[in-house]
């Protein structure tokens, strides 16, 4: 090889920049755009919508806009673009798209419906994945500016893809990756090396104008990669799973509403991906998440039930949403799970077998025994790889709890990444169980704030299925991917004798560690809602038992969701921008209303309305015999009655005002009531205590 590797290299990244110049055979730039910032006609409003738009200024009569598009950097808007895009007859049969580079986050509407997200990471859009272009769409793009005070663009072309051209960067891209992983003197990156350069001195820049012919190129390149595995270059004796996936924060730097736009336009990219390129799977957590979808966007709603019947979208995490395990209590670690499992029940006819945090900041020893208990089997993060000091020494072990249950673990060296060759391999490099497991579980795509894999990204992996020198990648759903690296990890265990390592005590981020002492308000919060549910829970129960009062499941369920959405790892810590907590706050007094409605209801059922009762109520787990007081008319003369008709002792401890206040000692079983008729006249209890003026 007469040159060196590092020339190489710059040679095969500066053909792959020139061939962007080649990449479209048709660009027309479009025209008739208007803007406004009220909600167009024939667009479907979400309620979620109106928390956008109440940050708006007048609104305003749509008018003519030239492109490209640009918004200030001073206020936090939501614009409507509209305009009717025609495409020629010649190029129907082509792969037609819209090229809208921006810097913002939009979704585009195509003739009504939630077509497709764009943003930085992302700009072309499809408009025919499945056979002729229409005459004409209505294209409706929705650009919300954010909250970064930057200015935003938007740019419109129509345009026709050359797939020759797309296919060979993506060639180029992925044996340049593949060889970077590699020592320079490695015997398969020589053969890589020589195959770039064979491959770029082919390609054709002298043919018609503003075209290259590269089908010469991709063939050649081809040629020398069957070459290689024929002459014994084998890919690496690792399986990659890799599983595409985007992480929303629930909360972050925006606000509910602006994730509720984060998951439709998230899924409308995944589900338009899903058409066009076969070989992909998508994966999303958080049960919240496909509840706004629902209401917000009904219609993608139905296409991703579609898809998880079809085994090519994957419900994925327990959870309702992703909860911080540090402050949240044990009992609503448990709700979380349950309200999880039953949406996916009953939206979709499964559940997950799987706790995903990727972005939690630390896990509390108790979890181990409450997953187990729950039915799942697989712990999945990646956070204790951000600890700062301390190396986490696994990526793939056994976590036992104080019980001594234990679930597999598998930690992913990230959750926001690219399919990259040499990403990959990094990534794979710094994995610590390289020992004990031989797969390889890697997250990819865009995350956070949503958005998740590009077409790249699946183009990328495509071409690693069986490259020389690399490890074997293959598309996988998460629960598919978790189980094949647990199944390996168990065979290599059960090959060497060495069992799969064993972690014993919480799992402790050395990270964000102030998350527990900020936003104390709102952990307050959190444990108050916590006891009151717990106490409104007994209270209706005990109701439903004695008067047969009738348990208000809905009411609690959808107080329960609301401190469970609270508990998200980025509100209950603390670390969200300030404009999420007075929805927090308004959250949290929903909920005390509901439980303090719910507890009144269910003393005056148990006290029986209308009748002369002091009702004593023991939400503890044990029997509690103690002194208490209540409010009662001042009738003359009375006497009072437990529930077997056995008189009681009691005392007047004040009077005036028409009322007394009567104490007595009180015997309450546990989790139960107890009811004491005031009855009239007096009555002897037969007490032998005897008080005079001088005398006790």
């Amino acid at each position: 090889m007469q040159m060196k590797p590092g020339v190489i290299d710059v040679r095969v990244q500066r053909r792959i920049a020139e061939l962007d110049h080649y990449r479209f055979t048709y660009r027309r730039r479009t025209a008739g755009w208007t803007v406004s910032r009220a909600w167009p006609d024939g667009v479907d409003r979400p309620a979620a919508a109106d928390g956008l738009l109440k940050m708006n200024a007048a609104a305003g009569e749509p008018g003519a806009v030239d492109m490209p598009f640009s918004a200030p950097g001073t206020e936090t808007q939501t614009y409507w673009l509209r305009a009717s895009i025609d495409v020629p007859g010649d190029i129907a049969d082509s792969p037609v798209y819209l090229r809208l580079p921006t810097n913002a986050e939009c979704t585009l509407y195509l003739n009504g419906r939630a077509w497709q997200g764009l943003d930085e990471n992302r700009a072309l859009v499809r408009l025919n994945p499945s056979g002729r272009a229409d005459p004409s769409y209505r294209v409706d793009v929705m650009l919300f500016s954010a909250r970064d005070r930057k200015g935003k663009s938007l740019d419109a072309e129509l345009v026709c893809l050359d797939e020759d051209v797309w296919a060979l960067q993506h060639d180029l891209r992925t044996v340049l990756g593949a060889a970077r992983s590699l020592p320079e003197d490695d015997g398969t990156a020589v053969g890589l090396w020589q195959a770039l350069v064979s491959a770029i001195n082919a390609i054709d820049f002298h043919g018609d104008p503003g075209s290259a012919r590269v089908a010469g190129a991709r063939e050649v390149l081809a040629e020398r990669i069957d070459a290689l595995r024929a002459a014994g270059h084998a890919p690496k004796p690792t399986d990659v799973y890799l599983v595409g996936n985007s992480h929303i924060d629930v909360t972050w730097l925006w606000t509910l509403d602006e994730t509720r736009q984060k998951m439709g336009r998230t899924t409308a990219t995944a589900l338009r991906y899903l058409d066009e390129l076969p070989e992909y799977r998508f994966v999303q957590s958080q049960a919240q998440l496909y509840d706004y979808l629902r209401e917000d966007f009904p219609d993608l709603f139905e296409q991703v039930r579609e898809r998880v019947a079809d085994g090519r979208w994957e419900t994925i995490g327990a959870a309702w949403i992703e909860p911080d395990c540090n402050v949240t209590g044990g009992e609503s670690l448990v709700r979380q799970i349950l309200y999880g499992q039953k949406f996916w029940r009953e939206h979709f006819g499964r559940e997950s077998k799987t706790f995903w945090l990727p972005d939690t900041f630390g896990y509390a020893w108790a979890l181990p025994q409450i997953l187990v208990k729950s039915g799942l089997d697989t712990f999945m993060t990646q956070k204790l790889t951000w600890s700062e000091t301390n190396p986490f020494p696994h990526g793939h072990f056994d976590w036992e709890g104080v019980d001594g249950s234990r679930i597999r673990c598998t930690f992913p060296q990230t959750y926001v990444s690219r399919t990259f060759p040499d990403e990959i391999a990094g990534f794979y490099e710094r994995f610590p169980s390289k020992d004990a497991v031989s797969s390889f579980f890697y997250l990819y795509g865009y995350g956070d704030g949503g958005g998740g894999p590009v077409r790249e990204d699946i183009e990328l992996g495509k071409r690693l299925r069986d490259m020389p020198g690399f490890p074997r990648c293959r598309f996988s759903t998460a629960e598919a991917a978790l189980e094949a690296v647990r199944e390996d990890a168990d065979r290599k265990a059960a090959e060497t004798g060495r069992p799969v390592p064993v972690w014993k005590g919480e799992l402790y981020l050395e990270f964000h560690r102030g998350t527990l002492t900020t936003h104390a308000r709102v952990k307050h919060g959190n444990r108050r809602c916590e006891l009151l549910l717990r106490e409104a829970e007994i209270r209706a129960v005990q109701a439903e038992v004695a008067a047969r009062s009738g348990y208000p499941a809905t009411e609690l369920e959808e107080a329960w969701k609301k401190v469970l959405l609270n508990q998200f790892h980025d509100i209950l810590p603390g670390t969200s921008i300030p404009e999420v907590y007075p929805e927090v706050h308004r959250l949290y007094g929903d909920v005390l209303e509901t439980t303090e409605h719910s507890i009144g209801a269910s003393i005056e059922a148990v006290t029986r309305p209308g009748a002369d009762c002091i009702g004593v109520f023991n939400s503890l787990s044990w029997e509690v015999v103690d002194w208490v007081e209540a409010e009662i008319d001042d009738r003359g003369e009375f006497h009072l009655e437990d529930a077997n008709g056995n008189t009681v002792p009691h005392q007047i401890v004040a009077s005036g005002g028409g009322k007394l206040t009567v104490g007595l000692v009180a015997a309450v079983p546990a989790l139960g009531s107890a009811a004491y008729s005031v009855r009239d006249g007096a009555r002897d209890v037969g007490n032998a205590l005897r008080c005079s003026r001088s005398m006790l």
